[in-house]
């Protein structure tokens, strides 16, 4: 939804994925695949593991994106 000026007016836009949005990825933990997901389109995501994983290394491989010619990642959190 959008605000339309100076006016109380509400309009329905339709909302898709960013250009800069990973939209397919893995996760990978001391070498070990953990977690994929393809897809994507939310800017934010939450993956929990079944069962906790002591690790060292922690690696993202970006499989897709949505447009844009660079990636970066702001922030991390694995939750077991």
């Amino acid at each position: 939804m959008r605000w339309g000026g100076n006016r109380a007016s509400w309009r329905v836009s339709k909302r898709s994925a960013q250009p800069e949005t990973v939209k397919a990825y893995r996760v990978l933990l001391d070498g070990k695949f953990v977690v994929e997901a393809t897809g994507n389109y939310l800017r934010k995501r939450v993956h929990t593991l079944s069962t906790p994983v002591a690790w060292t290394r922690g690696e993202i491989d970006v499989l897709a994106r949505y447009g844009a010619s660079t990636v970066r990642v702001f922030e991390v959190r694995i939750y077991a």
